[in-house]
């Protein structure tokens, strides 16, 4: 990873610590993760995530955001058309 996009991954890790310290900061799957939680989809399937997560390859930086605004919407998608120079999906915002 070139080093200017490990100082983005920094301070967007500042920042995420500093507006939700209360979520206990963890690394899983090659990714910093914020807030533990186990899910059960209505599948049965389930598994362990985190409440917010960053990633980052060569490419990109990618900001995961598990947090609803109504039983049908994500916050990511709530504010996509606010995104100046980003790219969101349901829960998924990437930045080049």
């Amino acid at each position: 990873m070139p080093a200017a996009r490990r100082n983005d991954v920094r301070r967007l890790d500042g920042l995420v610590r500093a507006t939700v310290p209360a979520l206990e900061p963890h690394v899983r799957d090659g990714m910093l993760g914020y807030g533990p939680y186990r899910y059960r989809y209505k599948s049965g399937r389930s598994g362990e995530g985190a409440r917010i997560a960053i990633g980052a390859n060569a490419r990109q930086i990618s900001l995961h955001v598990a947090a609803l605004v109504s039983p049908d919407e994500y916050l990511v998608e709530s504010f996509a058309d606010r995104l100046a120079g980003g790219r969101a999906g349901r829960s998924c915002v990437r930045f080049s």
